[in-house]
């Protein structure tokens, strides 16, 4: 584990597997922001889903 943060973490090494891995790093970073973001898909799924609790209605419960 070590080394792997060593090796992400050393922007001036020679190393192109550190760039790699944070070029990836951000690129999953970007695709995180917008699935949760407004209109995106994670955020589109949850509305859906107390959409549908909403329709339900309470039945008894709270």
């Amino acid at each position: 584990i070590e080394r792997l943060v060593r090796l992400i973490m050393e922007e001036g090494n020679n190393d192109d597997s550190g760039f790699s891995l944070r070029r990836k790093a951000k690129e999953l970073q970007i695709l995180v922001t917008k699935a949760v973001g407004e209109d995106g898909s994670s955020y589109n799924s949850l509305s859906e889903v107390v959409r549908k609790w909403k329709s339900l209605g309470t039945n008894g419960f709270i």
